[in-house]
């Protein structure tokens, strides 16, 4: 994707929630993380929620691996 767009650190971290602690504090995990929901033709809804260190996928509240 970066060959493609250009980022700018200071917008990814404001959706991630990061900050320079976070990996020593939480592993890279906050516990209230921005999420995006999604509601699907299926009646079921796709949230995404953003961590400084990972991102997690959920259909409904059940986690996506």
């Amino acid at each position: 994707m970066e060959e493609n767009y250009e980022f700018d650190d200071d917008e990814i971290n404001t959706v991630t929630q990061y900050y320079d602690a976070v990996f020593d504090e939480n592993d890279g995990y906050v516990d209230e993380p921005n999420v995006i929901a999604i509601n699907l033709s299926n009646g079921k809804e796709l949230s995404v929620a953003f961590h400084p260190g990972d991102i997690e996928y959920y259909i409904d509240d059940e986690m996506i691996r």
